[in-house]
């Protein structure tokens, strides 16, 4: 898996041998200049690969405030363009209801929340999809 980069203790991007993105948030986002700094990093990545198979590992993310979930909504509805489908795993269920809302607020239904990685990529890597992602 090639690494798209990197920062220590926050985040890791990858680009998996199967054309996925994938992203392990390695702590919350509690900040707006933090997460537009993801952001920053990846969008010439998602711009680059699109359309993207997008997967997020959200295991070690805390709860966000409310006014940071609605940051990531806009940063989502920015991304779109560059999106085919998006899975996100690791959530709680209060996490995973939150991850819906937001994912309503962004305008996306190609965003799909799962309990583990093996369902975020089976479903991520369907044939249709998997092949216009390479």
């Amino acid at each position: 898996m090639p690494l798209l980069f990197e920062r220590e203790g926050y985040w890791r991007c990858e680009h998996t041998d199967a054309g996925v993105f994938f992203v392990h948030i390695k702590q919350g986002v509690t900040q707006a200049s933090v997460l537009d700094a993801f952001m920053d990093e990846a969008r010439p990545h998602l711009q680059r690969l699109q359309p993207v198979l997008y997967l997020n590992d959200a295991t070690d993310v805390q709860d966000a405030p409310l006014p940071m979930q609605w940051h990531l909504a806009q940063h989502m509805r920015r991304n779109a363009p560059f999106i085919a489908k998006s899975a996100v795993f690791g959530l709680t269920p209060a996490r995973a209801f939150l991850v819906r809302s937001i994912v309503r607020a962004a305008g996306r239904d190609n965003v799909r929340v799962f309990p583990t990685r093996a369902a975020c990529e089976g479903w991520l890597l369907d044939g249709a999809t998997a092949a216009a992602a390479r």
